[in-house]
């Protein structure tokens, strides 16, 4: 237990340093042609019920991504609807008490995992709605985005040993996480 709170503790310290936004500002050729995908490194468990994923992916289908060196004006449509069906983001405000809620039923019933989320899930919140470029976008908000993204990545970053693939490659995505890229764009 010990250790996997240092270890979150050390993610946190590590991506404090990067600001949310770096799925608006991402170096697009960094987190690019990477010989493993992150799934394939830490088998995280779903962060939002699954039927509430595949709902909102029929709704919303894919948009192609921008164009590099583009900024982008419009978060994830799939995303934003997960977190407005859960309850967690409406009238562009986060819920810190119903994205937990969500997170811990979901993330909690994996063992290795649960110990991670009060931690990560508070984590992010305050660093995603302390962010001002968050606030204002076209359509979509980047806020549910940003916050599925963090935890994501801080659950990644504290893979526990049982889950994680010891590979260089693994260790590698870490790297570019801390250098800027997304979760997603390494998933």
């Amino acid at each position: 237990m010990a250790n996997k709170l240092l270890a979150l503790c050390f993610s946190s310290i590590v991506l404090f340093a990067l600001s949310v936004t770096d799925v608006l500002m991402m170096n697009e050729s960094l987190c690019r042609n990477n010989t493993v995908l992150a799934r394939n490194c830490c088998r995280l468990p779903g962060i939002i019920n699954q039927s509430i994923v595949d709902d909102c992916d029929d709704k919303f289908p894919h948009h192609a991504p921008a164009k590099p060196g583009v900024k982008r004006a419009e978060g994830s449509c799939v995303v934003d609807c997960m977190y407005k069906t859960i309850g967690a983001f409406q009238n562009g405000t986060l819920d810190l008490d119903i994205t937990l809620q969500h997170i811990s039923q979901t993330v909690g019933q994996y063992p290795n995992f649960e110990p991670l989320v009060n931690e990560t899930v508070s984590w992010c919140y305050r660093n995603v709605t302390e962010n001002p470029a968050l606030q204002n976008s076209v359509g979509c908000s980047f806020i549910p985005q940003e916050m599925n993204d963090c935890v994501k990545k801080m659950l990644f970053m504290s893979c526990p040993p049982s889950n994680w693939t010891t590979k260089v490659e693994c260790d590698d995505l870490k790297g570019k996480i801390v250098e800027g890229c997304s979760y997603s764009s390494l998933y």
